[in-house]
């Protein structure tokens, strides 16, 4: 806006439509599965506080972000509903994130360590595998004995183990679900290994519209 003239464009946000969506994306995963609603990058423009008002009135299990401050807000508008925080972080802002109630993603032993030293208890945590994809995680030959060492760190609760593998075509969605089951044989092992992980997540949005399914139980929606 320049010189008090009304702005040029704009967007009206129907929040009964993210309501509609919600519910759709909860009838295509199906009962066994909890939903993760993404909310990254103000809601993908869309108002990250209205969204996840609107979202934890639905029943979202979890919200998730990878900005402190964002979810900060969320939280002092009143939302109480789980936050998985995604990424990385700076040491020195778990404080920050503990203080918020907000769950950190953890993918190696200094994240790990950042988070042990600053819990008041039993912080829990969620740690993400990189079963391919080349972003943020730690790898998969390495994720086994990274996440039995994380869950016996004083004062960690490892809460979740997630992965991310979109695919935008049917190449891609083959490579995916073959990721999918490597994943899924890590989950076996560490249930072998007497490790139950209350969440575990691998299907995003692409999946959920294609009909695929896996055995985690739980799945992150984000653009749909």
């Amino acid at each position: 806006m320049r010189n008090g003239a009304e702005p040029a464009a704009w967007v009206e946000i129907e929040l009964d439509a993210l309501g509609q969506n919600y519910r759709e994306a909860v009838r295509r995963a199906g009962p066994e599965k909890m939903l993760i609603a993404s909310i990254k990058a103000n809601a993908y423009g869309h108002g990250a506080v209205a969204c996840a008002e609107r979202l934890a009135a639905e029943g979202a299990a979890m919200l998730a972000t990878g900005d402190i401050a964002e979810a900060a807000a969320i939280r002092e508008a009143g939302v109480d509903t789980r936050i998985l925080m995604f990424g990385g972080f700076a040491p020195d802002s778990v404080d920050s994130i503990l203080a918020h109630d907000l769950e950190p993603t953890v993918c190696n032993d200094e994240t790990v360590a950042a988070v042990a030293r600053a819990s008041r208890g039993s912080a829990p945590v969620h740690v993400k595998v990189d079963c391919g994809l080349g972003r943020l995680g730690v790898a998969l030959d390495e994720a086994e004995s990274f996440i039995l060492r994380t869950a016996r760190t004083p004062g960690i609760e490892v809460a979740g183990v997630y992965t991310h593998v979109p695919f935008f075509d049917e190449d891609g969605r083959a490579w995916a679900m073959a990721r999918v089951a490597s994943f899924e044989a890590l989950l076996d092992r560490l249930s072998a290994a007497g490790l139950a992980v209350p969440m575990t997540q691998a299907l995003a949005s692409s999946a959920l519209l294609c009909g695929d399914n896996d055995r985690t139980n739980a799945v992150c929606v984000g653009h749909i």
